[in-house]
């Protein structure tokens, strides 16, 4: 019996040819991600509450001609499958000689619309710009647990992202569209608590940023989560919701880059 994934895998993609694949394992072993044929060593980054956190990165370059990747999960033991039996996933990526398509969804969205369906030219990446964690359903839930604490909080949270990443539709798209998805907004009828703060920065950067290896990041100080990418003809410019200084980042980001063309500028009220 295959050895099931506790999450992912988690498919992204940071500038034009570099691919990450990150998800949750129940053990520790020597585990790798085959790209086609090309194997790429995974490489343990973390214990959490509910599993081991793995990262495997794979430099594509693009050519004249479209094509598909498919890539599996292996140990000395056999295949890795996820909790809903698949043990193969595919992605695509676009030809050099024209613009990749660019999705911007919300996590409602997400959920619901047939991302995957065939389309002429599928797309090259998705941004959730939406996806807010700390919806009313979670804050009550919160306000309802007595003495919180680090551990009460990394149990919730970590609890929270498996299941909400882990579900059967949204799952694969994960793994089959290269995604970023944006720091959330947090409701400002939420607890205000330094230690709920740290958790949800904590778990944002494991699973929605892929850890702070994320190379997009315009800073890794925790000070804000800003990224800039630029893929397939699309320059991305992600605004923190909430640093106070987008101005100024906006400003510092056209000064440094002398072609503006084609910027695409996205950011959460």
């Amino acid at each position: 019996m295959s050895e099931k994934l506790v999450l992912g895998p988690l498919l992204s993609l940071e500038n034009d040819n570099k691919y990450v694949v990150c998800f949750l394992s129940k053990t520790t072993q020597e585990y790798s991600v085959f790209f086609d044929e090309k194997q790429v060593e995974a490489k343990r980054l973390g214990n959490l509450k509910f599993g081991y956190l793995y990262r495997a990165e794979i430099t594509i370059p693009l050519d004249e001609e479209a094509k598909n990747i498919t890539y599996i999960i292996k140990t000395k033991n056999g295949l890795l499958s996820d909790n809903h039996d698949r043990k193969c996933w595919s992605f695509y990526i676009p030809s050099s000689k024209k613009k990749a398509r660019l999705g911007i969804e919300s996590y409602e969205n997400f959920l619901n619309a047939n991302l995957l369906e065939e389309k002429e030219i599928p797309y090259s990446m998705l941004i959730l710009n939406e996806f807010n964690l700390i919806d009313d359903e979670v804050l009550s839930q919160i306000k309802e647990i007595k003495n919180w604490s680090k551990d009460n909080l990394d149990d919730f949270f970590e609890k929270l992202y498996i299941e909400k990443l882990g579900d059967e539709k949204m799952s694969l798209a994960l793994a089959s569209i290269p995604t970023m998805i944006m720091w959330h907004k947090t409701e400002e009828n939420s607890i205000n608590d330094k230690v709920l703060d740290e958790t949800t920065k904590k778990y944002y950067e494991i699973f929605q940023l892929r850890t702070l290896k994320n190379n997009t990041l315009l800073t890794k100080d925790r000070s804000h989560f800003s990224f800039a990418l630029e893929f397939g003809g699309n320059k991305i410019l992600a605004l923190d919701s909430k640093n106070n200084g987008k101005s100024k980042l906006l400003n510092n980001y056209l000064e440094n880059k002398k072609d503006h063309s084609n910027l695409m500028i996205i950011y959460n009220n």
